[in-house]
């Protein structure tokens, strides 16, 4: 916005500062402007507890970005640096914490928490990983915890989607407590596929990211990765195996 004249006009300027575009009728412009993270309206002893810790400064000290274990029924919600939109982050976090608080899944224990934060903040090896998260980390992350994250094997229609495609908080939508009907989810998905022109299905990987997940596979096993998630790696590099075989056939 370069210049908000009378009568509800308003003046847009590239980069260099020319006028490119002139508005009419508007009401009101809002300057989203951010905003500075304080913790000034908590006690010292909390302040002191939640403060972002050397080994990862660019976070504040919560268990799943979220939570400290001191305060289990109070959530900082939007409150991690995500590299990505943060709306469907925000999304998936605040069923996460409803999930928690309702009951609907277990929330851990303190010392539980503790640990899972200690070993969390000392894989933040980089400057750029201790002051940054992924939009993927920070969504699976709230979808796990929460319950809601899909079985990727059973998704077979959007498999690659979901493991390589644009992410939307209705990749969490397809299971767990609060899921919608696959039958409204998929379709919603598959358009929105569509409209980013990305090929979802198991029978559109291409080699390079069967590749990946064929290293993702032999990997987890070295770095004994979460039985679980290692399950369903496995279980999708076998769809994509048999579908390619199928092809050839």
């Amino acid at each position: 916005v370069a210049k908000v004249g009378a009568n509800g006009t308003v003046e847009i300027a590239d980069d260099e500062g020319n006028v490119v575009n002139t508005l009419s009728g508007i009401d009101a412009v809002i300057y989203a402007t951010g905003y500075k993270r304080s913790l000034e309206q908590f006690d010292a002893d909390f302040q002191e507890a939640v403060a972002p810790r050397a080994e990862a400064p660019g976070f504040l000290n919560l268990w799943n970005f979220t939570f400290h274990p001191s305060a289990p029924n109070f959530a900082f919600l939007n409150s991690c640096n995500t590299a990505g939109s943060n709306f469907s982050v925000v999304e998936v976090q605040a069923r996460m914490v409803a999930h928690l608080w309702s009951g609907l899944v277990d929330m851990p224990s303190a010392e539980t928490m503790l640990q899972e934060m200690q070993q969390w903040q000392a894989k933040r090896k980089t400057k750029q990983l201790q002051q940054w998260t992924t939009q993927m980390e920070a969504m699976e992350t709230y979808a796990r915890m929460g319950g809601c994250a899909p079985t990727l094997q059973k998704w077979p229609s959007i498999v690659r989607g979901l493991l390589f495609g644009p992410m939307h908080a209705l990749s969490y939508r397809l299971e767990g407590p609060t899921a919608l009907p696959a039958d409204v989810v998929i379709p919603a998905l598959q358009k929105m596929y569509k409209d980013c022109f990305f090929e979802p299905g198991v029978e559109s990987f291409t080699p390079q990211e069967k590749q990946l997940l064929e290293e993702s596979v032999n990997m987890g096993r070295e770095c004994n990765l979460a039985p679980d998630l290692l399950e369903q790696l496995v279980a999708v590099n076998n769809l994509v195996k048999a579908c390619s075989t199928n092809a050839k056939l």
